[in-house]
């Protein structure tokens, strides 16, 4: 490995998935790896109601604390309970002060909008994901991400993001990441 920063940072991000526990346990165990996650395809974009920003469009969690809920308003029952911040959200729909969205599982949860911000954060989703000095899987690995690892997204261009760490700064690959469009660019 070289380069001037060589770590493995790790994070659970607080965030208690159903089977989460007894998954991770079963694959170290096993001894087997994550599989290659892969971007989503780039949607046809609609315009929401309520905001007239493009639907889907990905945020992240503003708070470590957010009910999602299984409709929208506050009467509606809670299912799940997010508590990692930086968790990146794609936002499907909206209705008045909440927004639907869809979690890196898969799960669709009604959300009040206030516990949300537009600031993109992307989640490492396979062990050991490089992250490089350029956007070149030949040039030097500056630390190595462990799934579930939140970054701060820099800058986007096709199939490579820019993201902060921990105040480590490098490239990941998009196709081992959620929280980007495949293709998409992002320039802050």
């Amino acid at each position: 490995m070289t380069g001037r920063f060589f770590a493995l940072l790790i994070s659970t991000g607080g965030h208690a998935f159903r089977g989460l526990v007894l998954a991770v346990a079963l694959a170290s165990l096993l001894g087997t790896a994550a599989s290659q996650a892969a971007p989503r395809p780039l949607p046809q974009f609609q315009i929401g109601a309520v905001t007239n920003l493009p639907l889907p469009r990905f945020v992240s969690l503003a708070d470590d604390l957010a009910y999602g809920r299984v409709g929208p308003g506050r009467s509606y029952p809670i299912e799940y309970i997010y508590s990692a911040k930086h968790m990146p959200l794609e936002v499907i729909d909206e209705y008045e002060s909440f927004r639907k969205v869809r979690d890196w599982q898969g799960s669709e949860l009604w959300i009040f909008r206030p516990r949300l911000t537009n600031k993109r954060y992307l989640r490492i989703q396979v062990e050991r994901t490089p992250l490089y000095q350029r956007n070149d899987a030949t040039t030097p690995i500056r630390a190595y991400l462990a799934e579930g690892v939140y970054g701060r997204i820099r800058q986007c261009e096709p199939n490579w993001c820019q993201i902060e760490v921990d105040r480590v700064i490098g490239w990941v690959e998009t196709r081992s990441v959620y929280g980007t469009y495949e293709g998409e660019s992002i320039q802050r």
